[in-house]
């Protein structure tokens, strides 16, 4: 079994400093304050190309406006700040892991696996009734980022990634083939350590950590939180927006009802329209790598190795 190196984890997500800087900037911005529109205006200007790049996504998204959105503090009063923010955020999570891994892994498919789920999280929160502006806007932050312990692993350490992905070839349940391959270093360890080292909210570390296991959150007064991003999990690859095609989906604990107000019946209508909003996750999917320069990625991640051709 591989051996885990936490310091070497810790020195090798310094490499990206910028985007928990950038997010906790960000959630100091009050969402119900006239002025959160050109706060997070004057936030990114320094950042021109993220600035720019989040205009193309808005711009790209929202055609329909005759002229074209040219700050964000314009694109807030159109389409709100909640909205707003969550397309910086996602940008943003997405451009800073562009750069190309060294193995085969369909980064599309995990951004799209990531989007449905914050998607699907920001839906059953809705349907939950009961939470915080605070609390809302976290859901969809941890949804988001529940499984970046799955690109931390494949872009600082590929080689105990690729002993991962040989136990998905062989057929191994994803979390199965991280457990015999890395012991407790599985993605929700990874992530807990780099959301806790971020300085991350609570409840998005708990989420994270606890994501495919929400028995074992240790925080009574976020079993809720957990137990829903759980479920927005389960929600997306039910939806099709598995990381890996043709693994079964992760197991789901039924217990998360016991902490949640949302009925199964409840939980099933708002599975179905995940379903039903399939197009348009993709396509923002789609807009939202293509920005972020992580397109041909993307593209190159999914190809076929060619016979006879170097491995990555």
């Amino acid at each position: 079994m591989a051996e885990f190196d936490k310091n070497a984890l810790l020195a090798a997500v310094e490499h990206i400093p910028a985007l928990p800087q950038l997010i906790s900037s960000i959630n100091a911005i009050r969402d119900s304050e006239e002025s959160a529109g050109f706060e997070l205006q004057s936030l990114l200007e320094p950042n021109e190309d993220l600035n720019a790049k989040v205009l193309k996504v808005v711009n790209t998204i929202y055609y329909a406006y005759p002229d074209p959105i040219r700050g964000l503090a314009e694109a807030v009063s159109l389409l709100g700040y909640p909205l707003t923010r969550n397309l910086v955020i996602a940008t943003a999570f997405i451009d800073s892991f562009r750069q190309p891994g060294k193995i085969k892994f369909d980064r599309g498919r995990f951004w799209r696996h990531s989007l449905s789920t914050a998607h699907a999280a920001k839906a059953f929160a809705e349907a939950e009734g009961g939470f915080s502006e605070e609390e809302a806007r976290d859901i969809y932050l941890a949804a988001l980022f529940h499984d970046f312990g799955i690109i931390i692993l494949e872009t600082f350490f590929p080689e105990m990634f690729q002993r991962v992905l040989e136990g998905v070839a062989s057929g191994l349940p994803y979390v199965e083939a991280e457990r015999m391959a890395l012991g407790e270093w599985g993605h929700p360890a990874i992530g807990r350590v780099v959301a806790g080292q971020w300085g991350m909210p609570a409840s998005l570390v708990e989420a994270v950590s606890c994501h495919h296991s929400p028995a074992s959150c240790a925080e009574p007064g976020l079993n809720r939180f957990v137990s829903l991003i759980h479920l927005a999990h389960y929600g997306a690859e039910l939806a099709g927006f598995g990381i890996f095609s043709g693994t079964p989906p992760a197991p789901f604990d039924p217990g998360v009802y016991n902490h949640l107000a949302l009925t199964k019946d409840a939980v099933k209508q708002l599975t179905i329209s995940q379903l039903d909003a399939r197009d348009e996750i993709n396509e923002m999917a789609t807009i939202l790598i293509a920005q972020s320069g992580a397109a041909a990625l993307a593209k190159k991640s999914s190809r076929p190795a060619q016979a006879g051709g170097k491995k990555r």
